[in-house]
């Protein structure tokens, strides 16, 4: 009976001994049925661990929601052996992940990185399956914003875990180096991560969050014909490319701001109410553009002023 006692008190301690080196704290930033988004931070012998991020980080739920619809992945089609660039996140996703992405980085810390699951559901064989994108994201002293999955778009097995090895071992998702998807870098802001021997990450992407600004400021520029103001200060690293000048989208998505809003000649009352709320939602996306130096001052008040003129 006391050798089953010195052997359970043995695991026990030998547990106790594994599991204080690598404990991660977990806070709740959003949480339903559809998308989790947490922050998380490691402990080691009941402190925590300072991972040195740059945070809090400042990206608003805009320029988020066009960083997130920019993410592409290879997803192996239904024809075997055959691969097609996938856009990562469905539009539901990105108006649900958006928003709580951009809270939990304003409010976390230089040891807390920021955790996400997201669910959607797609038709796969005629059938229609669950699946699952999961992953971190973080932003490092050089202001580089890291983006490392663990899935995406893995189809759920009964057990609600994905299928394949994989799932059955706990692994560090920074640390991944084999995957049956990869991800891509198909807008210059963006690059595939490489490890310090010289190999490339397959599911983990660096953000030059200066550059992204420019490209989405730069774009809306083309669409409304105001001009941008990029970020000061910019320098090109070394391990980016350098912003080249880039087409207008096919379309402005209706979570994109509002066009420039003419003079309208006595707006009929019916439409008055709906022309009120067009106005609004661009005089608010001019103000935030203009705080963030997007735009100057006087384009700033020219588009302010014109928007204003359509309400007389």
């Amino acid at each position: 009976m006391k050798r089953y006692m010195i052997a359970a008190l043995l695991v026990a301690l030998f547990a106790a001994g594994c599991s204080s080196g690598g404990k991660w704290k977990d806070t709740d930033v959003a949480r339903d049925k559809d998308v989790v988004v947490r922050l998380e931070q490691q402990m080691k012998n009941g402190q925590v661990v300072d991972q040195n991020y740059r945070h809090p980080a400042e990206i608003n739920s805009f320029t988020m929601s066009w960083l997130l619809e920019d993410l592409r992945y290879m997803a192996q089609s239904s024809i075997i052996g055959g691969s097609a660039e996938t856009q990562i996140f469905q539009q539901r996703e990105i108006d649900r992940l958006a928003p709580a992405l951009s809270k939990a980085l304003a409010s976390a810390d230089s040891g807390q990185r920021v955790h996400f699951t997201s669910y959607n559901r797609a038709v796969e064989l005629l059938f229609e399956k669950q699946r699952k994108t999961q992953g971190v994201m973080f932003v490092d002293q050089n202001g580089t914003l890291h983006i490392a999955f663990a899935w995406i778009n893995a189809v759920l097995d009964v057990d609600g875990e994905p299928k394949g090895d994989r799932a059955s071992h706990r692994f560090d998702v920074l640390e991944l180096r084999h995957a049956d998807t990869e991800v891509i870098a198909p807008k210059p802001y963006m690059q595939v991560y490489q490890f310090e021997d010289g190999k490339s990450a397959p599911m983990r992407l660096a953000v030059n969050l200066e550059h992204l600004r420019a490209s989405v400021a730069r774009e809306i520029g083309q669409q409304t014909g105001m001009q941008y103001a990029a970020p000061s200060g910019s320098q090109q690293g070394e391990s980016f490319r350098q912003i080249q000048q880039q087409q207008p989208r096919q379309q402005m998505q209706t979570r994109q701001p509002a066009q420039q809003v003419q003079p309208a000649p006595e707006p009929s009352p019916q439409d008055k109410k709906a022309l009120r709320g067009e106005i609004r939602d661009q005089l608010e996306y001019l103000k935030e553009i203009y705080e963030e130096g997007l735009i100057t001052e006087s384009e700033y008040e020219q588009q302010r002023k014109k928007a204003l003129e359509a309400l007389q």
